[in-house]
């Protein structure tokens, strides 16, 4: 294989691609931010040219404490195009493990909001890997953290010089822990491919679908639907804490096809006293 190949056909690259053929469609939506294919590829670009500049090379890994939204998307997505390794971390962990995961994942910056960034300032001595300058926030300002904001602004619009091969690493899951210490999960760019190709059509997924997230990002079962949809051209719906109430409003507003839940969740929906949402577009 020459050297200069370059393989256009990953997960990140959908992006790019249906920026260029349909770039007004909307690609992703939460509660009533809306970001078009165009939009979502130009911010993408910003911030993974910002990373790069900031030092954030190759294989580099940068941690995320974020809820679902358009922050932990863009900064998903931002950082596998720079071809660095993303590790979202579980919102709901204690003090203790939270220091534990983010320091074995060897992060050399950590993104955080305001809702996040409290539990962080108490384990940053725990962190020794990342480094000075690089804890940033997203929305509103704190002392010790650089604004998320300003470095997407800082970045270059066009398409970072960097090549990413399938066999490079993409993103570090942790395991949940119920058999011991929780494992980080190391998935290649060609594995992630792979819940394209084999989600994808076995789930029916097309250009059209609706991918309604209201499991985290740090949950790997959210890339059951998000990955496949987000590759063929569909809509992703990010639902920022999950309810009954939420989930109905998401499908229905925005004609949700496909969604990935845990049981307890289904549970909740089926003992909801009001059944009167139409989920008639729903499939899977």
């Amino acid at each position: 294989m020459s050297p200069d190949y370059r393989n256009d056909h990953l997960c990140a690259d959908a992006i790019a691609h249906h920026a260029r053929l349909h770039g007004d469609r909307i690609a992703v939506v939460c509660d009533d931010e809306r970001l078009s294919w165009h939009e979502l590829d130009t911010r993408l670009n910003r911030l993974a040219n910002a990373l790069v500049a900031h030092g954030c090379s190759k294989g580099s890994k940068v941690c995320m404490l974020l809820p679902n939204g358009i922050p932990a998307f863009l900064l998903f997505w931002a950082t596998v195009r720079a071809g660095c390794v993303i590790v979202p971390l579980n919102m709901m962990l204690d003090d203790a493990s939270l220091a534990r995961l983010a320091d074995a994942s060897e992060g050399i910056a950590f993104f955080a909001d305001e809702s996040s960034c409290d539990q962080v300032d108490r384990i940053r001595f725990a962190l020794p890997h990342v480094r000075p300058g690089s804890f940033f926030l997203f929305g509103g300002e704190r002392p010790g953290w650089a604004s998320a904001g300003a470095l997407i602004a800082s970045g270059s619009e066009m398409p970072p010089a960097v090549k990413v091969a399938p066999g490079d690493s993409m993103t570090i899951l942790y395991s949940s822990g119920t058999t011991g210490t929780p494992k980080g999960i190391e998935h290649s760019h060609f594995g992630r491919l792979n819940y394209c190709y084999g989600f994808g059509p076995g789930l029916g997924v097309n250009r059209y679908s609706v991918a309604v997230c209201v499991t985290p990002i740090y949950a790997s079962g959210t890339m059951i639907t998000m990955l496949p949809t987000l590759y063929y051209g569909g809509k992703v719906v990010l639902v920022p804490k999950f309810s009954p109430d939420a989930f109905f409003r998401a499908v229905e507003r925005e004609g949700g096809t496909h969604s990935f839940m845990v049981p307890a969740m289904y549970v909740s929906l089926l003992q909801h006293p009001d059944q009167s949402a139409d989920l008639g577009t729903l499939k899977v």
